[in-house]
C-alpha cells in the first residue's frame, strides 16, 4: 500500500494490550483521513525511531509543497480529502481480497464496501465516553450524526464525518447475540442501524443520484460490520 506524506493526517503508538492481533509487538499508526494502516515492530525503540522519522519527513513534505504550490497546507489537505471521498466507495475500503466473500451483482463479482471499516477493533476510539454497554442508545446517537451531515458540512468540517467513521467501526463488536429479538427496542436499533448505513452510503455515494440500474449494486455492496457478521442495506 502506498500512502503520500500529505495524506498522512496523525502518527501515533498504539497500545492494544491484550486486544493486540500481535502481542510483544509493539503497534504504530499511519492515519489518512478514510483508513488507519497498522505497522508492527520488534520493539518500542525500532517504532519509536520510525514514527519520528516518519513525523519528520511528513514536516520538511508539507514545507516544500507549500513553498512551490499556491494551496496553503488547509487548502491542500481539503483537495487529498476530497479525493479519498470520492474514490472511498470503490477503492479504499472495497479493493482487494477481502476477508468477506464478494458477491455476484448483475452477473459481476464485486467486493463489498465495509463502510464502517477506518479503524480496526483493537484500536479503541478516544472521542469524549464510547459507552457500548448500552447499544440502543450508541446507535441512535450514531444515526443523529449521520443526519446531521451534508456535502456542506463535509466540506467545512471534514474532520467530524473522520470522528462519525471511528464510532461506526466500534459497531464490530456490538453484541448482538445479546440482542433479544422480541424485544420492541431491539426493532428500534435494527431500523436506526439500517438508516445510519443508508445515510453513510448514500454520502459517500460517488456516482451520483441512485437510478433503476444501479440501485441493486448498491444495496447489495454498502455494508456495515457488525457484531462479528456483515449486513448490506
Amino acid at each position: 500500500t502506498e500512502i503520500a506524506y500529505i495524506d498522512i493526517t496523525a502518527v501515533r503508538p498504539l497500545d492494544a494490550r491484550e486486544m493486540s492481533p500481535l502481542p510483544g509487538f509493539p503497534l504504530l499508526v499511519l492515519e489518512t483521513a478514510w483508513l488507519c494502516h497498522y505497522i508492527a515492530f520488534r520493539d518500542e525503540v525500532a517504532r519509536d525511531t520510525f514514527g519520528e522519522k516518519i513525523e519528520s519527513a511528513i514536516e520538511a513534505h508539507i514545507k516544500e509543497v507549500e513553498a512551490s504550490a499556491s494551496l496553503q497546507e488547509a487548502d491542500l489537505r481539503k483537495a487529498r480529502f476530497w479525493q479519498g471521498f470520492q474514490s472511498l466507495s470503490e477503492s479504499s475500503l472495497s479493493s482487494g481480497n477481502g476477508k468477506w466473500a464478494k458477491l455476484s451483482s448483475k452477473d459481476k463479482i464485486k467486493q463489498r464496501a465495509i463502510l464502517n471499516g477506518r479503524r480496526m477493533i483493537f484500536d479503541s476510539v478516544d472521542v469524549g465516553e464510547v459507552d457500548m454497554s448500552n447499544g440502543f442508545a450508541f446507535v441512535e446517537d450514531l444515526l443523529a450524526r449521520a443526519l446531521s451531515f451534508s456535502l456542506e458540512s463535509l466540506e467545512n468540517d471534514p474532520e467530524s464525518f473522520i470522528e462519525f467513521l471511528d464510532l461506526t467501526s466500534q459497531l464490530r463488536i456490538l453484541p448482538l447475540d445479546e440482542i433479544d429479538p422480541s424485544n420492541k427496542s431491539s426493532l428500534c436499533l435494527y431500523a436506526n442501524l439500517y438508516h445510519c448505513l443508508l445515510q453513510q452510503a448514500m454520502l459517500l455515494s460517488v456516482n451520483g443520484p441512485l437510478h433503476k440500474k444501479s440501485v441493486t449494486h448498491f444495496m447489495r455492496t454498502a455494508c456495515y460490520e457488525i457484531g462479528g457478521d456483515v449486513f448490506s442495506l
